[in-house]
């Protein structure tokens, strides 16, 4: 099989931890490529690779699920961030797990995506769209539902989740966790004016839409790319063709495993 391996550098300053994994994965059979050259052969065609493995915490995870997307890579993500809610093995078992892939004792979860568009820009969106006032002014935002349904929320902001990042901001704030294999998504108030609007959770077929009414706004998509959002300006989002694909394992999982992640984090050095 071959494998596109990435490792977050800054995680690995000296290269000695990817060079040991490397060895690993070759000493089970491994055909290795990568982005840069530095720990193998370039891959000349990303669809010639059966799967991804990324060494890195989740926002790497996301990073190159983000730039990558339209090749619709499985990912197998060895966690060396801090929380690593995404990463399916830690460095203490993952060659363990890479044993089974080889055996093809394993699966690929395929998770929803969002798109967002506004101004002209389309956004995939593997987590989350956070839509916040600028200099801590209020915001005023406007939300359309099918057309239908509609309402007003003051406050500091509002969240657009997919249920992979509804363990992360959303969460924070006060919104419900989604089990990854759902096809729904979650607007989620930060701090709202009027504490009875909470979280309203939406299916695959739903489709909303976001006006700027009041002030100024940042739109942040996975915390990668920020715009500025001016008065009257509205936001577009439906779930997305784009799937987040992470290789899996038939194994019993806990409810909040995503939560017991970031909470076991907030412990590490």
């Amino acid at each position: 099989m071959k494998i596109l391996y990435v490792v977050n550098k800054s995680k690995d300053a000296e290269s000695n931890l990817g060079k040991e994994v490397l060895d690993t994965i070759l000493s089970l059979g491994y055909e290795v490529f990568t982005l840069d050259g530095k720990y193998g052969p370039k891959a000349k065609d990303m669809r010639d690779m059966d799967f991804a493995v990324i060494l890195g915490g989740d926002g790497t995870i996301i990073e190159f699920a983000r730039e990558f997307k339209e090749f619709g890579l499985p990912i197998f993500g060895i966690n060396k961030g801090r929380v690593g809610a995404l990463a399916v093995s830690e460095l203490s078992n993952y060659k363990h797990y890479l044993e089974k892939i080889k055996n093809g004792d394993y699966k690929i979860s395929d998770r929803i995506t969002l798109e967002a568009s506004f101004n002209g820009v389309t956004e995939v969106l593997f987590n989350e769209i956070s839509i916040t006032g600028v200099d801590n002014k209020l915001g005023n935002f406007f939300v359309v539902v099918n057309d239908t349904y509609e309402n007003s929320f003051y406050g500091d902001g509002l969240l657009v989740s997919t249920p992979t990042g509804s363990s992360a901001y959303n969460y924070s704030a006060g919104g419900p966790l989604l089990l990854e294999t759902n096809s729904s998504y979650v607007l989620t108030p930060i701090c709202p004016q009027f504490i009875a609007f909470n979280s309203v959770v939406f299916s695959q077929n739903d489709e909303i839409s976001i006006r700027i009414c009041k002030n100024d706004s940042v739109a942040s998509c996975d915390g990668c790319n920020k715009y500025q959002l001016s008065k009257d300006d509205e936001i577009k989002i439906k779930v997305g063709k784009t799937k987040l694909r992470l290789i899996s394992f038939d194994e019993r999982n806990t409810l909040y495993g995503a939560i017991y992640k970031i909470a076991k984090s907030i412990y590490k050095d």
